[in-house]
């Protein structure tokens, strides 16, 4: 290259080519342009329906959580319920083991 370039020296038919591949290169970025749009568009729009999608799980998971909870709870007292009732009929079936074990004991003495 020279150092020193004057437009004059150019000829025509390189600069009528220098401006098509101009105008080529710039149809080629607008197509790209517009193409590059249309998909963040379209990743945009996902991305929002995702977000929705996000919320309404977060809202599910929190309700199911909160049931969970309930549950667990109920499920704690079910078995203390479940401990004491055990522990009373053992008692129970105790009480009336030694008792019927007195009442043969009773008529045993009885009979001798």
């Amino acid at each position: 290259l020279q150092c020193c370039w004057d437009f004059s020296d150019t000829p025509f038919l390189y600069l009528e080519q220098s401006v098509h591949r101009l105008q080529s290169n710039c149809c080629n970025l607008r197509a790209q342009h517009e193409r590059i749009s249309a998909e963040l568009q379209t990743a945009h729009e996902e991305m929002l329906q995702c977000q929705h999608r996000n919320k309404t799980l977060e809202e599910a998971v929190k309700k199911m959580h909160k049931q969970n909870v309930k549950l667990r709870d109920k499920l704690k007292k079910q078995k203390l319920k479940r401990n004491n009732l055990a522990k009373n009929v053992g008692e129970y079936v105790a009480k009336v083991q030694k008792r019927q074990a007195e009442k043969y004991q009773q008529k045993y003495e009885e009979c001798e």
